[in-house]
């Protein structure tokens, strides 16, 4: 009897953390970010662009931390950059340099209940002229936009969304769809994170008809993203996002692109 006892008990423990499974899976969870429980963010944010053009390649890279130490009225958090570095392979020394100091001087406003960036009362952003893709709507890509009311694993919710853009072709309008999920949840005791998915899909709507500027943008694109969020203290602990296009009317032109956002603690 002595012996069995200890498989007596691993039964009954692994049959009670069945049930906590069970019951965490339904228990439903507020995703609201909140600057109320740390002074300040902090986050290394990093995109990767790989492009090619038919036989000629073009790779990009920023690195850079974002810091933000206030929560104005409205959920509105402002982000300074600091410390930019750019690598490219077709960007000359002289071009980064100009580059990294322009970065230096945006601030990034974030919309906390939407997920999203509000570039209005900021500098213009940089643009990195490869696709007419400027670096910073990846930050778009990256950032899951949060539901409005509480949600149970396996739950969906969606964000539209477009924007303004310049080019050298003319003025044009980005589309941007993203199909939410709550993965899971997780916790010793109580849920204490919980894991995001999305699909998302991309696309320029050119207000010009002009031939030439069809030719040469990749229009259409699609990716998926996933984050970690963190119920105790309200914040997105990491978040990663892949996304690939190809022009409409030639498939000389790719792009493929890798964003990262991860919290310094």
């Amino acid at each position: 009897m002595q012996v069995n006892r200890p498989l007596s008990i691993c039964k009954v423990l692994i049959l009670l953390s069945i049930f906590l499974l069970n019951c965490s899976k339904g228990e439903k969870v507020t995703l609201k970010l909140a600057l109320t429980s740390a002074n300040e963010w902090n986050y290394l944010f990093s995109v990767d662009i790989k492009s090619s053009i038919g036989k000629s390649s073009f790779n990009s890279s920023l690195r850079t931390y974002l810091k933000s130490n206030s929560l104005e009225k409205n959920a509105i958090v402002n982000f300074k950059l600091y410390t930019p570095h750019i690598t490219s392979n077709f960007l000359s020394e002289q071009e980064k340099y100009n580059l990294e100091r322009q970065f230096e001087k945006l601030v990034l406003t974030l919309n906390t209940k939407e997920g999203a960036v509000d570039t209005r009362d900021t500098v213009d952003l940089p643009v990195l002229m490869v696709g007419e893709w400027d670096l910073f709507r990846s930050f778009f890509k990256v950032l899951p936009a949060l539901p409005e009311k509480p949600v149970r694993a396996g739950e969906r919710w969606e964000r539209e969304r477009q924007f303004p853009l310049e080019t050298n072709h003319g003025k044009a309008i980005g589309h941007l769809y993203q199909l939410f999920t709550l993965d899971s949840l997780s916790g010793d005791n109580m849920v204490k994170k919980a894991y995001l998915s999305w699909l998302f899909k991309y696309r320029i709507e050119p207000l010009s008809t002009d031939s030439i500027f069809l030719e040469k943008l990749p229009l259409n694109g699609n990716g998926k993203g996933r984050a970690v969020f963190d119920l105790d203290s309200k914040t997105i602990e990491v978040a990663h996002a892949s996304f690939s296009t190809q022009s409409e009317s030639s498939s000389d032109i790719t792009w493929m692109e890798t964003v990262h956002l991860e919290m310094i603690k």
